[in-house]
């Protein structure tokens, strides 16, 4: 990782809205941003596999989602989830009265998801010496997530309000949900596999 990268993960860590505009202040072409998501996504499937090697339970059997056990259905269903989120922060943070861009959304996703990634790398590594250990860092990194999360929407749209940011973020995550559980319903009817119960 070069220098500035490694700058700008240390600067979203420690100050997420500094972070968040510096983010997007990147000039690249949308095209470049696509296909940066999507590179994305096939790291963090494989990251995943490697995780679910290391724990007894694998992850589709713990879920009870048949399309996990296919990296390909994986990384259909969460390059599906990054787009929805993309397009919830974008489009929901403007219903607010938010001020972003597509495009802005869309880097911050990817780079949200590219420290994701990050956290999953450091995850397998304390896996190999306690899976206790790497499921509680796990488990804090998330949480964690979320309020890098409201700040990105915070930056991206120019809130001041936090009641607000908190709102949509709220509204943005019930429409990843709904959307994701379409595209659930999609990849069953495709590939002719069958949604778990309960």
């Amino acid at each position: 990782m070069n220098g500035f990268w490694g700058n700008l993960l240390i600067l979203t860590l420690t100050d997420p809205r500094a972070g968040a505009r510096a983010v997007a202040g990147i000039n690249v072409s949308r095209e470049v941003l696509w296909a940066a998501l999507t590179a994305i996504v096939a790291l963090s499937v494989i990251g995943a596999r490697i995780m679910s090697y290391m724990t007894p339970v694998s992850q589709e059997q713990a879920l009870g989602l048949q399309f996990v056990a296919s990296p390909i259905m994986f990384a259909l269903v969460m390059w599906g989830l990054l787009v929805l989120t993309v397009f919830s922060m974008h489009y929901i943070g403007r219903a607010f009265g938010g001020q972003g861009h597509f495009d802005t959304s869309l880097k911050m996703v990817i780079w949200l998801q590219t420290i994701l990634l990050l956290a999953q790398a450091v995850q397998i590594l304390f896996g190999a010496v306690s899976l206790v250990a790497a499921g509680l860092l796990g488990l804090a990194f998330s949480f964690y997530s979320i309020w890098l999360f409201v700040n990105f929407v915070t930056v991206a749209h120019q809130f001041t309000n936090r009641g607000t940011v908190l709102l949509g973020v709220v509204f943005s995550l019930f429409g990843v949900v709904f959307g994701l559980s379409l595209l659930f319903a999609l990849i069953a009817v495709l590939f002719g596999l069958e949604m778990p119960n309960g």
